[in-house]
């Protein structure tokens, strides 16, 4: 199987595996991570190219891991005001009644403060240089127990107190973590030293 790596021919490999892993260490070695993954001309995810038995031609895009960062904070960053009209959306129905819209728009938007989580977890690891530990602990510890406070009145079917908590909890956390994620945005776009 021909192997190429941004455009660049490597050399031949026996499989999906052995080309993939010639492609990893390419990338490794000049600071940049795999985005994309083509057998063939068709695009693949990379579960399924190590699952394939044939194919002539195996292409790989990479990006600089500073580039790839920066995309994904600025991503995460336009994904928090959508975040936040949710939130506010959610309480408005909650206060009026209407449960059953509210809670899967609820479920929906915590999986989206999850994902917003896990991007500023791993984007503060990548960088070496995240804001302090302490300040990110406090801010995540915060924000769980923000989320812990929904279960007693959700379970009770209390929905004003749900809205309040929403509104006076997890809103200006939200926001919190909106700012947290500037420093860590800002300190992304630092030249390496």
């Amino acid at each position: 199987m021909k192997v190429f790596i941004d455009g660049q021919e490597l050399p031949e490999a026996a499989s999906a595996p052995e080309a993939l892993q010639a492609a990893q260490e390419h990338v490794a070695r000049s600071g940049r991570v795999l985005t994309e993954i083509q057998l063939d001309g068709m695009p693949m995810d990379e579960e399924a190219f190590l699952k394939v038995h044939t194919g002539a031609q195996a292409c790989f895009s990479s990006k600089p891991l500073r580039v790839l960062i920066n995309e994904t904070l600025a991503e995460a960053q336009s994904y928090i005001p959508r975040l936040t009209l949710g939130l506010e959306e959610i309480a408005t129905l909650f206060e009026g009644q209407e449960a059953a819209a509210a809670q899967g728009k609820l479920a929906d938007a915590l999986d989206g403060l999850d994902w917003l989580l896990l991007v500023y977890q791993k984007c503060c690891a990548l960088l070496a240089a995240p804001p302090s530990e302490v300040e990110r602990k406090r801010l995540e510890e915060t924000l769980l127990t923000d989320i812990s406070r929904l279960a007693d009145p959700l379970e009770g079917k209390r929905f004003f107190e749900v809205a309040l908590c929403i509104r006076k909890g997890l809103l200006p956390s939200i926001e919190e973590f909106s700012k947290m994620f500037q420093k860590l945005a800002a300190e992304a776009e630092t030249p390496l030293q």
